[in-house]
């Protein structure tokens, strides 16, 4: 039985939830629907969780414009991503026992040869592989990505994000470097790599994204995600003291109550969709397999 044979036999979502079709005149495609179906699946496994133990999140980025534009995916998305208190994450990370096959929890200390700068909730038996990284080893099926919300000081935060970028820059370099296909830029990062020890590089990382946890401030930010500059990366505080729950496919999620704030702050007119010709996924040079188990196409790549 597949992982979407699973959860349509679980009642996760529907059976016709599968099916291809086109959304703001997008086509998804049944793989799409499928790492959808999984994707779900992840975050109702997260979200049981957190209930239990109770801890609190928020979904983010991507994910919360899809909630409010979309009252789900982004229809050319295809991952979720979740911000929660760097109490309640650190809370989270104690209790990686609690995810039983085919739920992983990836961190550097749960699969030794990961050195990504946040936690993953994988699916181990599906496929969604980083070509460049296929060769380091870990746990590679379909993610839900799950960051840290920590307090932030503006005139002092944005160096804080700045050494943060640094140091997962050599990270990723470092997860690249047994890939025998580099890209002439990726060779260039290779040479210029520090030798840092990855988990030393890690821990100094999250280290630095908290410190000013111990500091009664107005903004919070998302220092370790560094894909935007900081200043679309830090919120007021406020913004997060209350949830809402908004529709997302076919379950309600929780976000922040000052939710237009936060996304005006990262992306601008959120409302507005991008030019047919940018709609796509922003994770590109995938291996992808919703049917398989990661362990058993990293044999054959």
């Amino acid at each position: 039985m597949t992982e979407c044979e699973r959860i349509v036999k679980e009642g996760i979502v529907p059976e016709d939830f599968l099916k291809e079709e086109t959304r703001c005149d997008f086509f998804v495609d049944s793989t799409r629907k499928k790492i959808w179906a999984i994707v779900l699946d992840l975050l109702k496994e997260f979200d049981s969780v957190c209930k239990k133990n109770g801890l609190k999140y928020y979904l983010a980025f991507g994910s919360l414009i899809g909630a409010v534009r979309h009252k789900g995916f982004i229809p050319w998305d295809d991952d979720l991503d979740v911000l929660m208190f760097r109490d309640d994450y650190q809370k989270l990370l104690a209790l990686s026992d609690s995810f039983h096959t085919p739920y992983f929890l990836q961190t550097p200390y749960t699969d030794k040869n990961a050195f990504f700068s946040f936690a993953k909730l994988r699916n181990d038996y599906t496929t969604y592989i980083s070509k460049h990284m296929s060769y380091q080893g870990f746990h590679s099926g379909v993610w839900l990505d799950i960051f840290p919300l920590d307090n932030s000081i503006l005139e002092k935060g944005e160096d804080i994000y700045n050494q943060v970028k640094e140091l997962a820059l050599e990270n990723s370099t470092y997860m690249r470097m047994k890939y025998p296909f580099l890209s002439e830029a990726d060779q260039e990062r290779v040479r210029k790599w520090k030798g840092m020890d990855p988990l030393k590089v890690y821990e100094k990382i999250n280290s630095l994204a908290a410190s000013f946890n111990d500091v009664d401030t107005k903004y919070v930010a998302s220092a370790v995600c560094t894909l935007s500059p900081y200043r679309k990366l830090v919120f007021r505080k406020v913004l997060f003291e209350k949830s809402v729950y908004l529709d997302f496919e076919n379950i309600t999620v929780p976000a922040p109550a000052g939710y237009h704030e936060v996304l005006s702050t990262t992306y601008g007119d959120y409302m507005k969709y991008p030019p047919l010709n940018e709609r796509g996924t922003w994770h590109k040079d995938l291996i992808i397999d919703p049917d398989t188990p990661y362990s058993m196409r990293l044999k054959h790549t």
